[in-house]
């Protein structure tokens, strides 16, 4: 595993307060995102369309429950 990949999912175990759970999903979404779409695309299949629907709604729950970017 790379060790820019490696750095992320080692961030994504920071929950010391409910702000910094919240920026551990989105990176770990992230992650998600980005080695399960090199997977999708190496044995032919496409990447879901509803990644992003589901991102959408994860950063709309973090904005609704009074946090900002």
């Amino acid at each position: 595993m790379p060790q820019d990949l490696w750095n992320k999912l080692m961030s994504t175990f920071a929950l010391e307060t409910y702000e910094r759970a919240w920026h551990s999903l989105f990176t770990c979404q992230e992650l998600f995102r980005e080695v399960s779409a090199e997977v999708a695309k190496k044995l032919g299949y496409s990447y879901p369309e509803y990644d992003k629907s589901m991102t959408e709604y994860t950063e709309s729950l973090f904005l609704r429950y009074g946090f900002s970017e």
